[in-house]
């Protein structure tokens, strides 16, 4: 699997390796927001790292980013008094595209 999803007691660390696909982008979210969804609004931070990339097979429309972010947005919306932090670390152009669409 080219993603490993990291918890400890503040948040969550998304670890992208290798060649990561679009439908990998949604297993990470669908792994940390609906599979324990009592354990994701206890999530402070999400720190996507995407530093061991070596491909992202992906076009990141807006409507793909879109639903990348609603479904982000969907944990934020729960905390309202407690805002999530979010944070790409990469040096691929096209998965730091997903902050940018």
């Amino acid at each position: 699997m080219p993603y490993e999803v990291v918890w400890d007691s503040e948040g969550v660390q998304m670890i992208m390796k290798g060649n990561l696909s679009l439908s990998d982008l949604y297993g990470t979210n669908e792994e940390v927001f609906f599979q324990d969804p009592a354990r994701a609004k206890l999530i402070n931070y999400i720190l996507w790292d995407g530093s061991d990339l070596t491909g992202f097979d992906a076009e990141i429309t807006e409507q793909r980013a879109a639903e990348l972010a609603a479904n982000d947005g969907l944990l934020s919306v729960s905390k309202v008094l407690q805002p999530i932090r979010f944070a790409i670390v990469s040096s691929n152009d096209k998965f730091i595209g997903l902050i940018d669409t």
